[in-house]
């Protein structure tokens, strides 16, 4: 599939299996997130575009063929129903996502010249005077590398390398000119894309979907043992929330939400009311709460007992024994009822 401008990566790499895919859909909707996310497997590759939150393109390349819209939409729901399923998320500015459903229907227009009979200064120079709508890629072999030229109406809007890895690709933005220079000096393949713009289209909305829907738990505030679980809820965050402060001081690189993040995804498998995107369980702002109230069978305390004993574990190392020691303390009872 053609590959559009990458953006600052949020997430990377979320298998299906620690993810619940229709809720991080509803989490980005919230935060009015702008960007994309690309959703791989071995049945194909899908894009959903968003900006501020709403779809405004899906496309989805199997071996069936390309496919867009609801149609698509659809096709990807079904395609992260597997645990195997990776997920990455991408923040971009909102002109981008403006063009980028138009760059996911490129048509090649040149395909695989070589950079030893092509002048790619020249050819960049032709497109410009065409007013060429698409992109232009530049292949390498040694390192395994893309420079990618995007052009609107002619003129460049951005241009990026990008390094695949076996475990990872990396993109940053890259200067014109050095592009231009290295396609000149070494052995490169180059393709061009055209697009065609205007694919405004409307999608269903994910929660909307026939199938999708998760099903919601209300709730009961009268409910004295739900009272009991949001309590204990709300002191693991106090505690949290202190060693957060703690850490800030003492080892100021040091992610708590990242890594309390990581840890609730290692433990979803067993405790699926842990998943950070099932908005089960909130924690922001040094506090933590119980938002939906957990299944008869979910293991609610043993989950948050595990969750708890890892994150000490975790920071234990970070912080010296006698501020450890005196924040555990004032935290016995707690400590105490999640031992019981």
């Amino acid at each position: 599939m053609i590959k559009l401008p990458y953006g600052k990566p949020v997430y990377q790499r979320l298998y299906t299996r620690f993810t619940v895919f229709s809720e991080l859909m509803v989490f980005l909707e919230q935060e009015a997130f702008t960007g994309y996310l690309e959703i791989e497997s071995w049945e194909g590759s899908g894009k959903i575009i968003l900006k501020e939150g709403s779809i405004t393109h899906v496309v989805i390349k199997t071996i069936e063929g390309v496919f867009d819209r609801n149609v698509a939409l659809n096709k990807i729901y079904n395609q992260v129903k597997h645990p195997e399923c990776t997920i990455d998320v991408y923040e971009l500015p909102e002109v981008f996502t403006d063009l980028v459903k138009d760059f996911c229907h490129a048509e090649l227009m040149y395909y695989r010249l070589d950079s030893r009979f092509t002048d790619v200064k020249k050819l960049l120079e032709n497109l410009t005077m065409q007013k060429h709508y698409g992109l232009m890629e530049v292949e390498f072999e040694k390192p395994r590398q893309t420079g990618i030229i995007y052009l609107q109406k002619g003129e460049v809007i951005k241009t990026q390398m990008v390094t695949d890895t076996p475990k990872k690709t990396y993109a940053r933005d890259f200067p014109l000119k050095r592009l231009l220079k290295l396609a000149g000096e070494k052995n490169g393949i180059v393709n061009v894309y055209r697009v065609k713009p205007g694919n405004d289209i409307e999608i269903v909305k994910p929660g909307k979907m026939k199938g999708t829907e998760k099903p919601v738990k209300a709730l009961d505030m009268n409910d004295s043992r739900l009272q009991m679980l949001k309590l204990t809820v709300s002191e693991v965050g106090e505690l949290f929330s202190k060693l957060e402060l703690i850490l800030k001081k003492v080892k100021k690189d040091f992610d708590f939400n990242y890594h309390l993040r990581r840890l609730r995804l290692d433990l979803t498998a067993k405790y699926p009311f842990l998943d950070p995107f099932a908005g089960e369980i909130e924690y922001a702002d040094g506090t933590m709460n119980l938002t939906v109230a957990p299944g008869k069978d979910e293991n609610f305390e043993e989950g948050i007992r595990e969750l708890t004993q890892r994150m000490i574990d975790l920071v234990s190392p970070l912080i010296s024994e006698g501020v450890m020691n005196q924040t555990l303390n004032s935290h016995r009872e707690l400590l105490r009822k999640l031992e019981d």
